[in-house]
């Protein structure tokens, strides 16, 4: 029987006694860890109850760190200029407005790139097939959404527009070919004149 895996136990979290660390590493390293521990349960707190808060603290190389919902600037200056104070509600309301308008712009941004995700589509089908719009099969024209269908159907219209103008330029074409090769009826054959008819 072989003997029991030793698992290597952690020290896991133990309590410290809350005085200044001596080590600069060390003391730096926590700065940082708690620091991010503070702006979190920061964040948290705005979230879960709505308030406004700021957190500025500086380092022990003297640099500052700031935290702050809305922002900090909002917050000191409702502290410094409170006449000038516009509450968390009318914000929010502000951005909720402003994020459905660029929710709309954005969703009509993704219909535009998905149609012309499917006209790339159909001409790269067209291309690798050496096939022409007319030899697509039925499934791909069900497929496009309405303004592709308007567009094919402007196409087809001036297509046919086109065609029907060549047809009749050639009809023209060929009628006045026929009218110069046929001989004129009401001019005579000089042989005619002379035989008396």
């Amino acid at each position: 029987m072989e003997p029991a895996k030793q698992r290597k136990l952690s020290q896991g979290r133990k309590k410290i006694n809350i005085e200044r660390i001596e080590n600069t590493g060390n003391r730096q390293v926590t700065f940082s860890k708690r620091r991010q521990g503070l702006f979190k349960k920061a964040g948290e707190l705005t979230t879960l109850c709505g308030g406004e808060i700021a957190v500025i603290t500086f380092s022990p190389g003297d640099k500052a760190y700031s935290f702050g919902n809305p922002s900090v600037e909002h917050v000191v200056e409702s502290l410094l200029y409170p006449d000038n104070y516009t509450s968390p509600m009318q914000v929010r309301v502000g951005e909720d407005g402003l994020r459905r308008k660029e929710q709309q712009e954005l969703d009509e941004f993704q219909r535009q790139l998905e149609a012309e995700k499917r006209r790339t589509k159909r001409s790269e089908q067209m291309k690798s097939g050496n096939k022409f719009w007319w030899e697509m099969p039925i499934e791909s024209i069900n497929n496009m959404g309405m303004e592709e269908l308007e567009k094919m159907r402007g196409a087809l219209k001036e297509l046919k527009l086109n065609v029907d103008k060549k047809a009749e330029e050639k009809m023209m074409k060929e009628s006045t070919s026929l009218k110069i090769s046929l001989p004129d009826p009401t001019i005579r054959n000089i042989d005619d004149r002379a035989s008396g008819e």
